[in-house]
């Protein structure tokens, strides 16, 4: 068709999924990253962007040297747009394809962050495919573990007494740091289950790292139930 950009709107006009020169979907976590380096490219120096927990660490390396500071939120909505509204604050976004433009509204606004894309866009003068070439792959791994409404509760306070000595707070549910790398554990809000994420040197660190908390979570599930 020669178009140079695609845009999907989830429902509710908040989320947008990427779509490049190419037809091809841009991953969410790789459009957060990308419009993470454009902005801190282009923004004045001395701002913060914010970003959820649950992102990759390869976000602090995206805007190291241009003069911006990664400020962590909460892995929930609410908490990213809270954050969001602080003074200073240039960007927001979480790796589900919502981005925050605070200079508009602190919240998510699929117009708005198609307006700031395609301004980003034009300053770069070059393919949203090239683009999304250039960054970095991460090695974050998001897994999910059923887990019955009825044993959510046990299950956080059984799983945070075994991780006490590497547990990291304050974080939305249970977050340890190992390694060099990192996990977390997060009840999903609507769903019977918990989210795994886990990030470590390499893909095969954090597969090993998500396979060790998702066995943990299954024990004390199965001890649970005996």
């Amino acid at each position: 068709m020669g178009a140079d950009l695609g845009v999907v709107f989830d429902g509710a006009a908040e989320r947008i999924i990427l779509v490049d020169e190419l037809a091809r979907e841009i991953q969410p976590d790789v459009a957060l990253r990308l419009l993470l380096h454009l902005v801190a490219r282009h923004a004045p120096r001395g701002g913060r962007v914010v970003l959820p927990t649950n992102v990759s660490r390869l976000a602090e390396r995206a805007v190291q040297g241009e003069g911006l500071e990664v400020v962590r939120s909460g892995t929930n909505a609410s908490s990213l747009m809270a954050a969001a509204a602080a003074d200073g604050v240039v960007f927001a976004g979480s790796p589900d394809g919502g981005f925050i433009f605070p200079s508009f509204i602190p919240g998510f606004d699929a117009i708005m962050s198609v307006a700031k894309v395609l301004e980003l866009l034009a300053l770069e003068a070059k393919p949203l495919s090239a683009l999304c070439a250039a960054v970095p792959a991460a090695s974050l791994v998001h897994e999910q573990a059923p887990v019955p409404w009825s044993l959510k509760g046990l299950a956080m306070r059984e799983l945070g007494e075994r991780v006490r000595e590497i547990r990291v707070e304050p974080a939305d549910g249970i977050r340890v740091e190992e390694d060099g790398g990192w996990a977390q554990l997060v009840p999903d809000p609507d769903e019977p289950l918990f989210h795994i994420y886990a990030e470590g040197r390499d893909g095969s660190e954090s597969r090993r790292l998500a396979g060790h908390y998702r066995a943990l979570i299954e024990e004390v599930l199965a001890e649970a139930e005996t």
